[in-house]
């Protein structure tokens, strides 16, 4: 299974081919408007955010299906089961907006309604719009070097970290490139994952600046996780396109 996390900075349906290049399985899109993701081909899709605005997407191709969907009342959180025959994994997807001026409290709260009580094999993915560099200063529990702790305590790790042996806070591969200027790079774009599926990854990349910002296309670059679920999807795709649509979720 390809899962890709991106921003791709509005325009989906402009982009929609930088995206299918990646070949993704599963896509976690920030940043989407509901009819752009829904026009892009994808077999699957949820959505979440306010009308003709942008929100947040969870698509699936290739067979893959996406059901029981879980909202919160903030914008942009969506927990979605992905499955494909008898492979299940739960992805949550995060695009969160300032909570009081905070990020990190958003991120809190939103994967609170979300993602308790979740089990079995969970991906949390997308524009986390946090690292600890900015961490100084901060109350605790608006540190994001807190939450990554709490989700560690929840078997919950990042991929990249783990493959690439960069410590949070220390990245030397950035995510985002502030006004798409390529010295003001930033890591805040996350896959993090629970132990079954870390022992699974095969491969993770992260976009390059030249491929994706100095173009236009975006000021933030995918971050790409192949995990080698193989034994357990290996029956042949169908065909079915096996696409869900959900209603819009307004932010509270």
């Amino acid at each position: 299974m390809r899962l890709v996390a991106w921003n791709c900075m509005d325009g989906l349906e402009r982009k929609a081919e930088a995206l299918a290049a990646l070949a993704p399985d599963i896509a976690v899109v920030s940043e989407t408007t509901r009819a752009a993701a829904e026009g892009i081909g994808a077999g699957a899709v949820a959505w979440t955010g306010q009308q003709h605005q942008r929100g947040l997407a969870i698509l699936a191709w290739n067979g893959w299906r996406i059901g029981s969907p879980r909202f919160a009342a903030l914008s942009h959180f969506l927990a979605a089961e992905a499955h494909r025959y008898d492979a299940s994994v739960t992805i949550v997807g995060v695009w969160p907006l300032p909570l009081r001026g905070d990020y990190v409290s958003a991120l809190s709260r939103g994967l609170t309604e979300v993602a308790s009580g979740l089990g079995g094999d969970v991906i949390v993915a997308g524009d986390f719009n946090a690292n600890p560099r900015w961490d100084h200063g901060k109350a605790p529990a608006r540190q994001f070097a807190t939450l990554i702790d709490e989700l560690a305590a929840r078997d919950l790790r990042s991929v990249w970290h783990a493959h690439s042996g960069e410590a949070h806070g220390t990245e030397r591969t950035p995510t985002f490139f502030w006004r798409l200027n390529p010295r003001q790079q930033f890591h805040i774009d996350y896959v993090f994952a629970s132990a079954r599926l870390r022992c699974q990854v095969r491969n993770v990349e992260v976009g390059g600046y030249e491929d994706w910002v100095a173009n236009g296309i975006s000021d933030h670059v995918p971050l790409v996780v192949d995990f080698d679920m193989a034994e357990r999807d290996s029956a042949a795709v169908d065909g079915e396109s096996g696409r869900t649509d959900y209603a819009d979720r307004t932010s509270a």
